[in-house]
């Protein structure tokens, strides 16, 4: 019964995961934002841990044999893993300051990294010689209190943004990231299989959120979130030569703030057939068929302006 549960597991995690890496990826592709560079490879690598992690507990019950060669290499694997998810996070933290950070804080990133790089391959070595688990344990510690030190230049730091707003949106990220973060801490107190389920679930969460985060917070209230499609020289050169009509232009820039029909609705006092229409006759024009083709457009348009 157990094996067919690991199975089960494992396919949602296949499904589920490669969606969710392939939104943060078209993300990615869409807006172009630093940050998200390496919050996206931060989640890639996040990803790759949990199958190991999945892999690892599967072949524990069902191929006890090879337990110990297998769990040799997805050590390793894991020790590299973790070390490239503490860089890129530190990297994506830092990309939300307005200015150029101190050196002072690139030198703590690296130090952490160095830091968990040394647990992790004294964790691995110690258990290749006496096989215990607790050892290895000790690397995902030093791991999760890395990230929650991180996190705290984004909640604490008053120079990463001279707006408020803007330091509440990334304070928030900070914030709830690290509170995640406590329960894959205390999975590593339970005994398995109630620490896989409690581990996949966390993680699972620590990976969809920065999706809420991004979509639902970041681009309706960070000043960067808003503005980034308000490049009027872009939007204008689009409306002379597709021809687009003044109320067209302003359900185009409600569109770029992220206003649904509903909130299109009631921001121009239209009705909502009214507003579906219009949002038709602009796809029309512009030769797209979504949204995501409609922001796609302007961005290809800003950067030809930017030349």
């Amino acid at each position: 019964m157990e094996g067919h549960i690991y199975y089960l597991i494992l396919f949602v995690l296949l499904i589920f995961g490669t969606l969710l890496i392939s939104i943060y990826i078209h993300l990615l592709k869409i807006y172009r934002f630093k940050f998200l560079k390496f919050l996206t490879i931060h989640i890639i690598l996040n990803y790759l841990i949990i199958l190991l992690q999945v892999l690892r507990t599967y072949i524990l019950f069902n191929v006890n044999q090879i337990f110990f060669r297998f769990i040799q290499i997805s050590l390793l694997i894991s020790t590299l893993l973790i070390i490239g998810m503490i860089y890129t996070y530190g990297r994506f933290a830092f990309s939300m300051y307005e200015e150029k950070i101190s050196s002072f804080k690139k030198n703590l990133i690296y130090a952490l990294v160095v830091v968990v790089s040394l647990v992790s391959i004294i964790g691995v070595s110690l258990f290749f010689s006496n096989r215990n688990v607790r050892i290895v344990s000790a690397s995902e510690y030093v791991y999760f209190l890395a990230i929650i030190f991180i996190s705290t230049f984004l909640v604490f730091d008053q120079r990463i943004s001279s707006k408020i707003t803007d330091r509440k949106v990334i304070k928030a990220f900070g914030l709830f990231y690290s509170i995640l973060c406590i329960p894959f801490i205390l999975h590593l107190r339970f005994p398995l299989p109630q620490s896989l389920y409690i581990y996949v679930g966390s993680q699972f969460i620590l990976i969809i959120f920065p999706l809420f985060w991004f979509n639902k917070y970041y681009l309706k209230n960070h000043t960067l979130g808003i503005s980034y499609f308000q490049d009027k020289a872009a939007l204008n050169r689009i409306y002379d030569e597709k021809n687009i009509t003044k109320r067209e232009q302003e359900i185009i820039e409600l569109i770029l703030q992220g206003k649904s029909n509903r909130e299109i609705e009631k921001e121009i006092f239209i009705s909502i057939y009214t507003v579906k229409n219009h949002i038709q006759n602009i796809y029309s024009k512009l030769g797209v068929r979504s949204r995501t083709k409609l922001i796609q457009l302007i961005l290809d348009y800003q950067q030809k302006n930017s030349l």
